[in-house]
């Protein structure tokens, strides 16, 4: 039986990834960085540095029944648990991704990194939809820079680490993932709106004006699955290849949830500037890949998981 270590399994792409792979008979074995400090590396928190081991590989990386998969979901999980902690996950795209690296060369892994449509910053005028090859636009200073350039930061020692020590690598850009196992604490875009609307709680109409793609877990891991079996290692966008506007995405979500559209939802915020939308010609032609969830259907299940879970917040 084959071995797939992933680690960031507290992430929705991460845990899809685990329920995929255990559906197809690997032997997988899920860290949450979060909660599990045995693999290697402990992300701090703000202000503190992360732990990072100088020993050997930990038991369960040992001796592996045949040479291993390593999925590193490790700047998501630990940016959606900490949404404003720039430090936290800067750290875990450096130090937690080195750990992770040094792990794979041990074992002979391949190494397939998750990272995120957020390394194209705001595509200049004329550049939707982004093409792997689009260099982007990401201000060092500007709001949630640190997220982009944490990713930018990833794939650049990721390619290094391929050049330098020979590294299988499989680097997956993936936007705007959503699911029915999203958490009920997500800052998400999708899942806020979800909840907002449901409880008619008041969201900033200058936040994200512009809205962008969604792309429904399960398509995201088909797709990082057949990437990670495909012999290329530059990166691959996953995604839909659908802009959405933010309007358009409120009336989908009152629709499905039989609520009335909210005004302080619709009202517009500041004009659009860049869209954020895949090219996945590359994915097409190289993995014979295309979304197939829709956005009702996708909306229709994270509302029915939303309104069973989430509970109002306390005023």
């Amino acid at each position: 039986m084959s071995t797939a270590i992933v680690l960031g399994v507290g992430s929705l792409v991460g845990a899809g990834i685990v329920s995929h792979l255990e559906r197809s008979g690997k032997h997988v074995v899920g860290v949450p960085f979060l909660e599990d400090t045995t693999w290697g590396y402990r992300p701090g928190d703000a202000g503190e540095q992360g732990a990072l081991s100088e020993a050997d590989p930990m038991p369960w990386m040992l001796s592996p029944s045949a040479t291993p998969t390593i999925y590193f979901c490790g700047i998501q999980e630990v940016a959606a648990a900490r949404p404003r902690d720039a430090i936290a996950t800067m750290s875990m795209a450096s130090r937690g991704l080195c750990a992770a690296i040094q792990h794979a060369v041990r074992l002979g892994a391949a190494f397939v990194l998750i990272s995120g449509s957020e390394v194209y910053g705001s595509p200049a005028e004329g550049e939707t939809p982004q093409k792997e090859a689009y260099r982007g636009y990401l201000d060092p200073g500007g709001e949630k820079s640190w997220l982009g350039q944490a990713m930018r930061f990833a794939e650049t020692l990721t390619v290094s680490a391929s050049s330098e020590y020979d590294l299988s690598v499989r680097i997956i850009r993936v936007f705007n993932a959503y699911g029915e196992e999203t958490s009920e604490a997500s800052v998400e875009l999708l899942p806020r709106l979800v909840r907002n609307i449901l409880y008619g709680e008041c969201l900033d109409a200058a936040d994200d004006p512009e809205v962008g793609s969604f792309c429904h877990v399960t398509d995201v891991v088909e797709g990082v699955i057949r990437a990670s079996r495909c012999d290329y290692r530059l990166p691959i966008n996953i995604g839909t290849p659908v802009f959405v506007p933010r309007e358009e995405l409120v009336e989908q979500i009152c629709c499905i949830a039989k609520c009335e559209i909210p005004l302080d939802l619709v009202l517009p915020g500041h004009p659009p500037t860049s869209k954020l939308v895949p090219d996945v010609s590359l994915a097409r032609e190289l993995l014979d890949w295309t979304p197939r969830v829709d956005l009702r259907a996708g909306l229709e299940g994270l509302v029915s998981h939303l309104r069973r879970h989430c509970r109002r917040r306390a005023p």
